[in-house]
């Protein structure tokens, strides 16, 4: 699953040789930062699980244990990203340490 999703951000990533040098490095990170567009989003955790539109126009999207991604599963238990004016704006995450 990993793999998959490391290979569809270097393939976007090769397809937007116009993006900031910050954008890419998290792309390849594989973290959100502020002022990415949905479809950067999408590139690393997919679709969120909920979207829904807040009386300040902003758009929240929601992940959660029901999301589709297995990376998400293994590194948060949920997060939301606020979306102003079609950027992140905010991110909220809820972090779950791990132990073997």
């Amino acid at each position: 699953m990993l793999s998959a999703i490391r290979q569809r951000v270097e393939t976007y990533c090769a397809a937007h040789p116009d993006l900031s040098t910050d954008v890419a490095a998290s792309l390849r990170r594989l973290t959100v930062r502020k002022g990415m567009d949905p479809e950067q989003v999408v590139a690393i955790f997919g679709l969120p699980g909920q979207r829904r539109q807040l009386s300040d126009g902003s758009v929240e999207w929601t992940y959660d244990d029901r999301s589709v991604w297995g990376i998400r599963r293994l590194y948060y238990s949920w997060g939301k990203l606020r979306f102003e004016d079609g950027r992140v704006g905010d991110i909220k995450v809820k972090q779950v340490k791990i132990y073997k």
